[in-house]
């Protein structure tokens, strides 16, 4: 968890200079969080730039003029302010965000990890409803935050648990081991295929297994 939270800290300043980008880390995060979050809505992984744009027009319409006269108190900031259109074009080609492939203009997050971490802390900051996080972003959401500590791990799975009930069986089991390095909840008549159980996963006192079965386990 710390050596994350160091690598998008160097990351985030660093685009601060790359960029002449007057928004802190926080800010930036909190932007990044925003686009995750109307992805999910919308059910994208992946966009034309345009369109990744007007998301981030969107998302930092309310605060865009604070931005702006940031740099005001730059350095020969009468040459190098940007107009709307050229900050948020900044934006687009934020370090977190890349092409997704050489082969046409889609714009999304770097990586399915920095993706799955913006989802899980949108979910755990009120901006994301857990009821928006299913399936594939679901996954993807816990297997980025399985590399945090035990009790925010845990934070995670309190706040998805009232919709994991609604997942499948595979799916929760997943979101357990994960986040909770235990089996939780109860199972019947279900079969299960290609689970990877570690050997320090244990099964809770109130799991329960009803005539399951396990294939290439």
């Amino acid at each position: 968890e710390e050596i994350v939270k160091q690598y998008l800290d160097l990351l985030l300043r660093r685009e601060q200079q790359r960029q002449a980008l007057p928004l802190s880390v926080e800010e930036q995060l909190r932007i990044m969080r925003d686009l995750a979050v109307q992805m999910v809505q919308l059910d994208i992984s992946a966009e034309d730039i345009d369109f990744i744009k007007l998301i981030l027009a969107d998302v930092t319409s309310r605060d865009i003029n604070t931005y702006l006269e940031r740099y005001d108190a730059l350095p020969d900031s009468a040459e190098n302010k940007p107009s709307e259109a050229e900050f948020i074009n900044k934006l687009s080609h934020h370090a977190l965000l890349d092409r997704i492939s050489t082969q046409n203009n889609l714009i999304g997050f770097i990586n399915e990890f920095i993706f799955g971490l913006m989802m899980a802390k949108a979910v755990l900051e009120f901006q994301l409803s857990p009821t928006e996080l299913q399936g594939k972003y679901l996954d993807v959401a816990i297997t980025a935050y399985s590399t945090y500590n035990a009790t925010q791990r845990k934070l995670l799975y309190k706040t998805i648990e009232p919709v994991l009930s609604k997942e499948t069986p595979q799916r929760r089991i997943f979101a357990s081991m994960y986040l909770c390095d235990e089996i939780k909840g109860s199972y019947s008549d279900q079969y299960f295929d290609g689970i990877f159980f570690e050997n320090n996963i244990v099964i809770s006192a109130d799991a329960c297994f009803t005539n399951c079965i396990f294939s290439d386990c």
